[in-house]
This record gives C-alpha cells, structure tokens and sequence, in this order.
C-alpha cells in the first residue's frame, strides 16, 4: 500500500524491534526480517505476523551480498555490525 513504511531488521535474531514496530504501528508498516540462520528469519516472521500479516523474511546465503536498501525506509542492525567480516566493503560499494 502506497505510503507505508518499508521496515528492515538486518541480522533480526528474534526480531523484538520490528517486533514491537509492528505492534504498535500495524498494517502501516510492513517488516523484512532478514538473517543468515532460516530459524531466526522464520521465528521473527511469526512473531510479527501476530501484529502485521505482511511480514516477511530473508534468508542471507552471503552476509557480504548487497542489501537493497533503495527499498527500505528504515533499517535496523542492532548487535550485526561486530559480526561482519568487512563492514566497510558491504555497506559502501555501489549498487
């Protein structure tokens, strides 16, 4: 729906943030959870689907691959930065 907020939880664990985003904002926010374990992604999607029925995950095979932030409002990246390997190359190189 036009004019909602595209929500992105980068590394979302358990995902309390968008969690807590998508309780108190509904179905004005949508939320991708994204992580490299599919546990993590498909927890976090439950868990915000109880608020928001458009949340929706990602699954990263490479944690160096590019995230499209182009599409995201806002991103979220509590606790990730510590466990990248070359923080620097993936969020600075074009896209």
């Amino acid at each position: 729906k036009k004019g909602d907020l595209l929500v992105v939880d980068y590394g979302s664990g358990s995902s309390l943030l968008t969690r807590l985003i998508a309780e108190r904002f509904g179905t004005h926010v949508r939320t991708l959870s994204v992580d490299v374990c599919r546990y993590a992604v498909e927890f976090s999607v439950a868990r915000n689907r109880l608020y928001n029925h458009r949340a929706e995950g990602w699954v990263v095979e490479d944690v160096l691959s590019t995230l499209p932030r182009d599409a995201a409002d806002v991103i979220l990246a509590y606790c990730v930065f510590e466990h990248l390997p070359n923080v620097f190359y993936q969020w600075s190189r074009d896209q």
